[in-house]
């Protein structure tokens, strides 16, 4: 946290709770959401892991198209996962413009 942004806030009177919550929770919402996303993209990634454990899904199209040597079904479950993975880092990533609109200007030159 800029150090000068915390002197202002306390120079404007800010309460603590008042600063938490107007000042560092808003100023931390980026790197928040950016270990967010990495979460979510890791955990879409590990669902074919699934399949080895016999829970079935989208790890199963790749299993049995190794297992068969027919490779559609192999490359429709990975498609459809990354496909999966890119939705939901899109929809985070969308999240995160409207929760930080003063983060959409450009930096002034």
């Amino acid at each position: 946290m800029p150090r000068d942004v915390q002197d202002a806030a306390v120079g404007v009177g800010y309460s603590p709770m008042a600063k938490l919550f107007r000042v560092d929770l808003p100023l931390a919402i980026p790197t928040i959401f950016a270990g967010f996303r990495l979460a979510v993209v890791t955990v879409i990634g590990l669902i074919p892991v699934a399949a080895l454990i016999g829970q079935g899904g989208l790890g199963q199209l790749m299993i049995d198209g190794f297992q068969r040597d027919f490779y559609t079904p192999l490359t429709v479950g990975v498609l459809l996962v990354v496909a999966f993975a890119v939705v939901c880092d899109a929809t985070l990533l969308v999240v995160q413009k409207l929760l930080t609109p003063w983060t959409r200007r450009g930096v002034p030159t």
